[in-house]
């Protein structure tokens, strides 16, 4: 992931990653992108 922005990864209680986003796009633990998850504008 490459961001130039804030950033952030959402866990479980026991650190499984369950979605991260850079800002603009949130994506699962997959890479797929989580739906309502695109144009967040993180980047403007």
């Amino acid at each position: 992931m490459q961001t130039f922005k804030g950033c952030a990864v959402i866990s479980d209680e026991l650190v499984q990653m369950l979605f991260y986003t850079n800002g603009e796009i949130v994506r699962d633990k997959n890479q797929n992108i989580m739906p309502n998850g695109t144009v967040l504008l993180g980047g403007v």
